[in-house]
């Protein structure tokens, strides 16, 4: 790898890695559920030019947060997995610096804009986001927010370096809007980025 930035695992194991100084996403294929230094690693993606957030939704499809092209592209799996020859679809650009991204059980993709210091939302629109999805403010206020996190109840969790803080912003109903609180959960840290939740929260 040459920079690997952002990573994901799906439901199988496969891990997705946002190799930044290849401007490529690769996978390293899972057997039995596990990764191992001698499992095979794929080039998914090679049509990026900074690829620097990943997530994967329950279906199996990855979403790519591109800071350079301020977009975020959807690459397609099929029977759930995808594979070097999956389709990549640009799924929303004009964001700004988007690098965190995370998806909830719903399908709907949450971004974590930079440089507008802010966290937005793709909305899907049966479990699935599409280039006509519509993309909201969340919440605004942050400093450099970096990476971005969902737990099982909806509530988004955001790496807000330049605060040097972590965040939450509370779901209502399984869902965060516009109206949602903001606490702040951790302090004291220098510049926090990456940021993930475990199954009990």
């Amino acid at each position: 790898f040459n920079v690997p930035q952002g990573v994901a695992v799906d439901k199988s194991g496969n891990v997705y890695v946002a190799d930044l100084g290849n401007s490529a996403v690769k996978q390293i294929v899972a057997v039995g559920g596990v990764v191992t230094p001698t499992s095979t690693v794929n080039t998914i993606g090679s049509t990026f030019a900074f690829p620097i957030g990943m997530a994967v939704d329950g279906s199996g499809n990855v979403f790519v947060a591109d800071a350079a092209t301020s977009a975020v592209y959807k690459i397609g799996a099929v029977n759930g997995v995808v594979t070097p020859g999956s389709t990549v679809t640009l799924i929303k650009n004009g964001f700004n610096t988007p690098n965190g991204i995370a998806v909830d059980g719903s399908g709907n993709v949450f971004v974590a804009e930079q440089s507008a210091g802010d966290v937005k939302e793709i909305v899907a629109v049966g479990g699935t986001v599409l280039p006509s999805s519509l993309v909201t403010v969340i919440k605004s206020g942050f400093n450099s927010p970096d990476g971005i996190a969902v737990d099982g109840s909806g509530n988004v969790f955001v790496a807000d370096g330049g605060n040097h803080a972590v965040k939450e912003i509370v779901a209502g109903g399984g869902a965060v809007s516009s109206g949602s609180s903001v606490n702040t959960i951790g302090s004291g840290g220098s510049v926090p980025a990456g940021i993930a939740v475990d199954g009990s929260g």
